[in-house]
């Protein structure tokens, strides 16, 4: 009875946000909370601060028992989900500043606070919660729909915006095109709920544009769904913006190059055909994207610890530079000059140079000296560039790295004007220098034209358009066994 009383003053104390009430129930009895924490689905006193908006409280809740965080209620909401559906958005800010991973935290029906801001069209919070918490873009319901599918379903064209933008600016968009459980994209949804606004939007992204004539569980196209619409300006409007953007009916699609699905590629056909080469590849690439951050920073350090090796190598080759100039002093004498007094002694080392003796009447001195030295530079230069590509592998491909390539860029030309000055033998060096320049040519020719090579292999995807989508499939295939993701339908 005594323990009842004390839970019943700690609910109180939980509505009325009285942080001394919750210490004074805990000095009666210390293990309170614990006992409370034991029960598997229950109103915590977070919860019931939570859901009255009493921050402070709630954050002192937190602190003594995160786990309370995740616990869901008797009717699978979580404490945030309560501070969400009755508007305390103050409250709501603040316990996603405490702990950001609560954005993830899935409750009745797997339904997580994103998906809820996306359904209820908080474009503020939906945003905030997008930076806070990147990954939590991925979390699906039990009905497997992503936040943007829920903002499509519940016509929230403003949330659809936010999602679109920041998925946008975050590389993203493959999520536009993830499926529910019944087989539908995000473009299949808003043909089928009437809104050409949002059709419009998706057909403009490259990844939508790529999956335009995809077809759900019912063997339906985008375009299908609009044919069976009622008669409006709505679905007139729908039907020509897929129209212009190419998008086909599936009769159209059997004899279409243009559809990834006109010939089904099954995961067990995909099993018992056997591995090609191109499979192979890909899984070697693979499993290097799984090294551990303690093997690429390795990795990393040795790559750079080889580099400046091998450029000091050229700067200062074993045996000093001897080049066929006779203006060059390479020969020197070491002498040391003593004299002497009554007071003291100064010694003065001085270094003699004079003209080579032997080097230049010498032909098969030199020959073997410039042989010996064109060999260590190729194999010192073979050394040098695996190092810079090893390097360019391992930095992130980001726009804050494009300074470091170009850096990369600049050393491998440093290396060849190196080269040629310290070269014992200059009509030798300039065919080294060409070659080289031709590799560096070849860099920046790529990092120029790499708009167009886009292009390019869109003419070859063109031509080549059976293949190219048959093997598509197959490394389709290839990545779901490899993620261990379960394929919904045939490819």
């Amino acid at each position: 009875m005594e323990q009842t009383q004390a839970q019943q003053r700690l609910k109180e104390a939980a509505e009325e946000g009285d942080i001394n009430g919750l210490y004074s129930c805990i000095k009666e009895d210390p293990h309170i909370l614990d006992g409370i924490d034991d029960i598997p689905f229950v109103d915590s006193p977070l919860h019931t601060a939570a859901s009255v908006g009493h921050t402070h409280f709630a954050l002192e809740m937190m602190n003594l028992k995160p786990s309370f965080t995740e616990k869901l209620n008797p009717e699978g909401l979580t404490p945030l989900d309560l501070a969400l559906r009755n508007g305390y958005l103050i409250t709501v800010r603040r316990l996603v500043n405490f702990d950001k991973e609560l954005i993830r935290v899935k409750g009745r029906e797997m339904l997580t606070p994103l998906h809820h801001v996306a359904e209820k069209g908080h474009t503020d919070l939906l945003a905030e919660f997008l930076c806070a918490c990147p990954e939590s873009i991925m979390d699906l319901t039990i009905r497997d729909e992503t936040a943007v599918h829920i903002a499509v379903k519940n016509f929230q064209l403003q949330a659809f915006k936010v999602l679109l933008g920041w998925l946008r600016r975050t590389q993203r968009l493959h999520v536009l095109n993830r499926d529910d459980d019944e087989g539908n994209s995000v473009l299949h949804i808003a043909v089928s709920t009437l809104q050409p606004q949002i059709v419009k939007l998706l057909v403009k992204e490259s990844y939508t544009k790529k999956n335009k004539n995809t077809k759900n569980l019912e063997g339906l196209t985008a375009r299908d769904m609009a044919a069976r619409l009622d008669p409006s300006a709505a679905k007139t409007q729908i039907e020509k913006i897929l129209r212009q953007a190419g998008a086909l009916k599936s009769p159209s699609l059997a004899g279409s190059s243009d559809s990834s699905l006109s010939t089904k590629l099954s995961l067990a056909d995909f099993l018992r055909s056997p591995e090609r080469l191109l499979e192979k590849t890909v899984k070697i690439y693979n499993q290097s994207g799984k090294l551990t951050k303690e093997v690429w920073n390795a990795t990393l350090v040795v790559a750079v610890l080889v580099a400046t090796s091998t450029f000091q190598a050229i700067l200062n080759p074993p045996g000093g530079v001897n080049r066929d100039n006779n203006n060059q002093l390479t020969n020197n004498i070491n002498a040391t000059i003593s004299t002497a007094s009554t007071t003291n002694t100064n010694h003065f080392n001085i270094s003699i140079f004079t003209h080579p003796t032997n080097t230049t009447n010498n032909p098969l001195y030199y020959f073997t000296y410039t042989k010996l030295f064109f060999q260590l530079y190729y194999y010192n230069t073979i050394c040098f560039l695996f190092s810079i590509a090893t390097i360019m592998a391992a930095l992130p491909f980001r726009l804050s790295s494009v300074p470091l390539f170009c850096s990369l860029w600049f050393m491998i030309i440093s290396y060849g004007c190196s080269f040629k000055l310290i070269s014992p033998s200059p009509s030798n060096s300039d065919l080294t220098t060409f070659l080289l320049g031709l590799f560096v040519q070849f860099g920046q020719s790529v990092l120029v034209l790499s708009p167009y090579i886009r292009l390019i292999f869109g003419v070859l995807k063109y031509i080549c358009t059976s293949a190219f989508r048959l093997q598509r499939k197959r490394l389709k295939m290839l990545q779901l066994c490899l993620e261990g993701v379960h394929p919904k339908k045939s490819y």
